[in-house]
């Protein structure tokens, strides 16, 4: 994300009341953005009770092996990305 973007992130959570700004105490050039206790948990309740209820369908090793296809699923998908990004750089070389 570009430094923009960030400000523009920040902002919308600052004004929603989920985030706030503060100086760093140990660079004056930098800000510390950090979360308000206790308001992401009100924003995320509905999908933290959602999500237990689905989990607790599975058993412990039925959710062992969604996490693990879940983690091998990211790690194809980043690496599938990466050799895309690798094959668009090298086309756009000019001989």
């Amino acid at each position: 994300m570009t430094p923009g973007a960030v400000t523009g992130v920040v902002d919308r959570l600052e004004r929603a009341g989920l985030a706030r700004r503060a100086p760093d105490p140990a660079d004056r050039r930098r800000l510390v953005i950090t979360a308000v206790p206790g308001a992401f948990g009100k924003v995320f309740a509905g999908l933290d009770a959602a999500m237990a209820k689905l989990m607790a369908r599975y058993s412990p090793a039925e959710q062992a092996v969604i996490a693990d296809w879940v983690t091998n699923t990211v790690g194809v998908l980043r690496e599938q990305t990466r050799l895309l990004r690798k094959r668009e750089h090298s086309s756009r070389r000019v001989p």
